[in-house]
């Protein structure tokens, strides 16, 4: 016994750096741990967690769905309020041309009577092919007015007797009148 009470101390343990060294490559003193762990998932928060987040994909999806359904709701309806609105447009441009042929062919009338002047034929024949120009403008308008309808419905093919098949892997080939052939 050492006077402050304790053992004496191994001589493999005096001593400095280059003992402990020593001491660490000759593996005087191994170490073996031996340990079993068990996890037991009380209350299944893993399965949890991930219904939670399948729970609020599904509901960002049909969040999702819904807009694009009130997106092409709107689209359709924007789109038939745009035939409705061309189709009196174009109306109201075939009456226009009506009274303006009308009046044309009454100043044609009086002028052979001698009624009335050259300035006021021409007049007249001006504000007929102005009617004209407008009826045209408002049959174009009615007519990009329907192709977006179809656009909007998906029935542009249908409206225009158009039929697409696929034939082999890669070739397209569209009906319409005439077969063409696409690879």
């Amino acid at each position: 016994m050492t006077p402050n009470g304790f053992g004496r101390v191994p001589d493999n343990l005096i001593g400095g750096y280059f003992s402990s060294l020593g001491n660490l490559i000759a593996q005087d003193y191994p170490t073996y741990r031996v340990g079993v762990s068990i996890s037991l998932p009380w209350g299944n928060r893993t399965a949890k967690a991930n219904l939670g987040r399948t729970l609020v994909e599904g509901t960002r999806i049909g969040n999702q769905r819904a807009q694009t359904e009130q997106v092409i709701e709107a689209e359709v309806r924007n789109a038939l309020q745009a035939v409705r609105s061309a189709e009196a447009l174009l109306a109201s441009a075939i009456a226009s041309r009506i009274a303006d042929e009308h009046l044309e062919a009454s100043e044609q009338r009086q002028f052979a009577a001698g009624t009335t002047t050259t300035y006021l034929v021409l007049e007249r024949q001006n504000n007929l092919r102005a009617s004209r120009s407008r009826e045209l403008l408002a049959q174009t308008a009615l007519n990009r007015a329907i192709s977006e309808f179809q656009r909007a419905t998906g029935t542009t093919l249908i409206a225009n007797n158009v039929t697409v098949s696929t034939t082999g892997q890669r070739e397209l080939q569209m009906v319409k009148g005439v077969s063409r052939s696409f690879k």
